[in-house]
C-alpha cells in the first residue's frame, strides 16, 4: 500500500465519525456531442423486443451493446478519463474492473452482465426472448446509475470540519486527480494529490471521493470504512 492511500485511510478510520460537513461545489458535467447516446440504443432496442422476430431479436442485442459501451465511454469523459483509456486500448472488461473498483458496481452484477453479453455476441444462434428481456433490464440499470453518478459531478468538492481542523477532497476533471487537504488547527497542513501517472493510487481516492459523496444519506461511516481495504484491480 503507497503512502499516500495509508494517510488517507488511517485519517478516515481515525476521523470519519467527527466528519461534519461544511461546504463544497462542483459544476455542470463536460458531455461529449455523440450523435446518440445511450438512451437512444435503449429506445431502439426496445423497439426491435417488441417485434419479437429473429432478425430483431439479434438487432435487440446490438443496441444494447451500444447502450453500454456509449454510457461508459460518457461516463469516463465526463470525469476525463476517457482519452486515457483510449490510448492505453483497454477492454471493455478492464473498463468494468474501474467501475468494480470505485464501488459502483459490484463484481458479481459486472460478472453477470458481461457474462449474458458474450454469450449473446459469440454463440451462432438466436437468443432466446427471456434472455434479452433479462440482458434489457441489467442494461437499463447499468446505464441509470451511470447516468446518476454523471450528475455526482455537480458535487466535485467536498468539505468537512473534524476536532483537530478541516478536511476536503475534491475531484479534478482538469488533470485528472483527486486533491485531499488536511488542515489541522496547530497550522499543520497536509496536500494529497492521486493522478493518474498511477493508477492504483488515482483509483482509490476516486473510490474514497465516490464513497464520501454518498455519505450524504446513501452509506454508512460503517460501509465506507468497510470498502476502504477492498481490494483494487484496475491498473
Amino acid at each position: 500500500m503507497s503512502e499516500k492511500i495509508e494517510k488517507l485511510r488511517m485519517f478516515l478510520i481515525q476521523y470519519i465519525d467527527e466528519l461534519t460537513p461544511c461546504g463544497g461545489g462542483g459544476g455542470m458535467p463536460d458531455l461529449p456531442e455523440f450523435d446518440l447516446y445511450a438512451v437512444d440504443y435503449l429506445d431502439f432496442a426496445q423497439v426491435e423486443l417488441e417485434k419479437n422476430t429473429s432478425v430483431s431479436l439479434i438487432n435487440c442485442v446490438s443496441h444494447l451493446k451500444r447502450a453500454m459501451d456509449c454510457q461508459l465511454d460518457t461516463f469516463l469523459f465526463v470525469y476525463n478519463l476517457y482519452n486515457i483509456t483510449a490510448k492505453k486500448n483497454l477492454k471493455f472488461e478492464k473498463k468494468l474492473d474501474f467501475l468494480n473498483d470505485i464501488g459502483v458496481f459490484n463484481s458479481r452484477v459486472l460478472v453477470r452482465i458481461n457474462t449474458i453479453r458474450n454469450r449473446m455476441e459469440h454463440k451462432f444462434e438466436i437468443p432466446k426472448i427471456t434472455d434479452i428481456e433479462m440482458y434489457f433490464d441489467l442494461v437499463s440499470a447499468f446505464v441509470a446509475i451511470l447516468q446518476s453518478l454523471i450528475v455526482f459531478t455537480l458535487e466535485s468538492s467536498l468539505e468537512y470540519e473534524y476536532s483537530k481542523g478541516s478536511f476536503s477532497i475534491f475531484y479534478s476533471s482538469d488533470e485528472p486527480s483527486v486533491v485531499v487537504r488536511i488542515y489541522e488547527d496547530t497550522g499543520v497542513e497536509y496536500r494529497i494529490v492521486a493522478n493518474t501517472s498511477n493508477m492504483f493510487e488515482f483509483t482509490y481516492f476516486f473510490k474514497v471521493w465516490f464513497l464520501l459523496v454518498q455519505s450524504g444519506g446513501f452509506a454508512s461511516n460503517k460501509y465506507i470504512l468497510r470498502k476502504l481495504d477492498e481490494g483494487i484491480n484496475f491498473v
